[in-house]
């Protein structure tokens, strides 16, 4: 038993010295071949990671370009409509200063039809002093004349005898008379004249008064049409500073639901919980289901983060995607509002809810019952919001639903 243990005693620091040697070997071998592996070319040390790295990359290419067109697109369309409503503006302008013009045109033709009616009095004036003084020297001539043969008359009735000076008196008495009668006749002849010339001035007064209250009305419908158009005119820009006040609103409204997705997103990966999804929906491959079924009455655009589906009050709202519950409370603007994380930094959102039934933070799967459809929608009507996002971009929801 002595011998052994001695024996025992002087072939362990042997073996120790050995186990140690053999332990430094081990580890220098497996640093060499870890400072190999990690010095080799990514080209040896690892193909198919940075093949799936290229695609990866190529794919997010392609969806950025899609998004660029898309963008691309709804600009065109927006500089379209706001094309269409300067050039509606223009030609409004343009109808508006035509009826100007014409108004113009008839209040110098009333100022001259006033002056043409000046005119025909200041004549129809001038007639009546006229026959004024025919009528008066009318009157004396026959005092004369009927006076002249009084006194003939008288002479024959005497019954005596006609000297020669009373013989050559009557004769000329009788001249007299006969020039007197024809003055008469020639003044009567005149004054039926100017009577017929004063009717005719007094009918083409009546006509041009006629025209000038015609022109009038005309006058005054051409500048009730002149202020409709302005009113209109005025409208439309009232229309088109609302149409950009409401789409800054939505604009602001977007970033603020983008801002919110990522803090949720941000304080989920500060927690230290890593979320792992079993399905995650694939961009271009996976179909989600309609969070119910109904008439799109607002489609997705560049002011429209989602679309809106009719529906009645109280219908129910299912899950498109197994995910998990962000976000479950009211939000301004669109409502009570829940948002469903599935992986792949994809988001759909669900807006204008009247009831709840989901909790922040629980899994639900597809075709799972979120909550009912509420009021507050498009234009007051009951309708459900249904959105997709994507890395902080709103997706066209269409892209992703089965037809």
């Amino acid at each position: 038993m002595i011998l052994r243990s001695s024996a025992g005693g002087e072939s362990c620091p042997r073996q120790r010295l050995a186990a140690r040697r053999f332990v430094r070997a081990v580890f220098l071998i497996l640093f060499l071949l870890f400072s190999v592996a990690t010095a080799l070319p990514p080209a040896i040390a690892g193909d198919t990671s940075v093949d799936r790295q290229l695609e990866k990359r190529q794919k997010e290419m392609e969806a950025l370009k899609k998004r660029l067109l898309d963008n691309k697109r709804r600009i065109v369309q927006v500089r379209g409509r706001r094309h269409k409503l300067r050039k509606k503006i223009l030609s409004l302008r343009v109808r508006a200063e035509e009826f100007h013009l014409e108004i113009e045109r008839l209040q110098i033709r009333e100022i001259r039809d006033r002056q043409q009616i000046r005119r025909v009095q200041r004549a129809i004036d001038h007639l009546g002093t006229i026959v004024d003084a025919d009528l008066r020297e009318k009157g004396s001539v026959e005092s004369v004349l009927l006076s002249r043969k009084a006194e003939q008359a008288l002479s024959h009735m005497d019954g005596v005898d006609i000297l020669p000076e009373s013989i050559v008196h009557s004769y000329v008495l009788s001249d007299q008379a006969h020039h007197l009668d024809s003055l008469v006749h020639g003044y009567r002849h005149k004054e039926h004249h100017l009577e017929g010339s004063q009717s005719q001035l007094k009918s083409l007064e009546k006509k041009e008064v006629s025209a000038l209250r015609r022109q009038q009305g005309e006058e005054s419908r051409l500048s009730s049409k002149m202020e409709h158009i302005k009113r209109e005119i005025a409208r439309l820009k009232k229309q088109e500073g609302s149409i950009h006040a409401d789409n800054r609103s939505i604009l602001r409204r977007r970033q603020k639901l983008m801002a919110l997705i990522s803090r949720l997103e941000k304080k989920r990966r500060s927690s230290g919980r890593e979320e792992v999804y079993r399905h995650p929906p694939v961009l271009g491959r996976s179909r989600f289901l309609w969070p119910l079924r109904g008439k799109i009455i607002e489609p997705f655009g560049t002011f429209h983060d989602g679309i809106d589906i009719a529906a009645s009050i109280g219908e129910k709202v299912k899950a498109a995607w197994s995910g998990k519950v962000l976000f479950a409370r009211d939000y301004t603007g669109y409502g009570r509002l829940i948002i469903l994380s599935h992986g792949n930094h994809l988001y759909t959102l669900y807006g204008h809810l009247d009831r709840i039934f989901a909790r922040e933070g629980q899994r639900v799967s597809a075709g799972r019952v979120l909550g009912t459809v509420g009021r507050g929608g498009t234009k007051g009507k009951s309708t459900l919001f249904f959105g997709v996002t994507r890395r902080g971009h709103p997706m066209s929801p269409m892209r992703f639903l089965n037809r």
